[in-house]
């Protein structure tokens, strides 16, 4: 047993180990290389020389420099990306590859204007000219204090949850959200037929069932009763809706 080890296997461990060895010579060469090129793939809004300054990756740099994990780091910072991969191959290339946010809102300044897109998770995006979302507006929310940290106010980020998740037929029944100063939270719908916008109190929490509520609401209640006019829908309560109308004219 012992001779068939030292004649079969043991000449067999010591190729690998050669093979091995010399694979990582190679490697090691490799990274002392200097970079060839750096492509970046999968940016729409974050402009890629913009995203090459940022990471700092450019053509006067070895493979060894371009570490993976550092540009991956900074690529991060720049407010439209959510994550980044960075691969180095032996031929020189660099390849970043880059997944950008969504945004679910547009935040308006004090005046109405628009200030910065946001995400699901809270995070802002400058408005980037040519590209524009169909979104809802948000107004009166406190958004986020840093660039790169996602809002702190707890109800902005339930809001923006429930807007990244919202079905189809809620995402078109909303136009705009305001946060009051009592905390609260009030919605315009999009016209409903002859009906116009509609007013909605949601409050403070549950906002996905309290949306699925008012969409059957318009369905059951205003798309089939278009004389009636609804003043304000107040959704906070769990058993029933409480729909103020207007009142008649004399």
């Amino acid at each position: 047993m012992l001779t068939f080890f030292k004649h079969t296997l043991l000449p067999a461990l010591l190729a690998l180990l050669l093979v091995a060895g010399a694979g990582l010579g190679v490697w090691q060469w490799g990274l002392s290389q200097p970079v060839s090129s750096v492509e970046v793939l999968g940016a729409k809004h974050a402009a890629p020389d913009s995203l090459r300054a940022l990471a700092r990756l450019d053509t006067t740099l070895t493979l060894r420099d371009a570490s993976p994990r550092i540009m991956e780091g900074r690529l991060v910072r720049h407010p439209w990306v959510a994550r980044a991969t960075v691969t180095r191959w032996p031929t020189g290339a660099v390849v970043a590859r880059i997944t950008e946010r969504t945004p679910v809102a547009l935040m308006l300044d004090d005046q109405g204007r628009p200030a910065f897109y946001l995400d699901a998770h809270g995070f802002q995006m400058p408005p980037v000219q040519g590209h524009t979302y169909d979104v809802p507006l948000l107004r009166g929310f406190t958004g986020p204090q840093h660039p790169t940290r996602p809002a702190d106010d707890a109800v902005l980020r339930a809001v923006l949850r429930t807007l990244a998740t919202a079905p189809p037929a809620i995402d078109a029944l909303l136009a705009d959200l305001e946060q009051q100063a009592d905390g609260d939270v009030w919605l315009h719908t999009a016209p409903v037929g002859a009906h116009g916008s509609l007013a909605v109190r949601l409050g403070q929490e549950d906002f996905t069932a309290r949306l699925h509520r008012l969409l059957a609401f318009v369905e059951q209640a205003v798309r089939t009763q278009p004389d009636q006019q609804f003043a304000s829908v107040d959704l906070r309560f769990a058993e029933q809706i409480v729909a103020r109308q207007h009142p008649r004219d004399p």
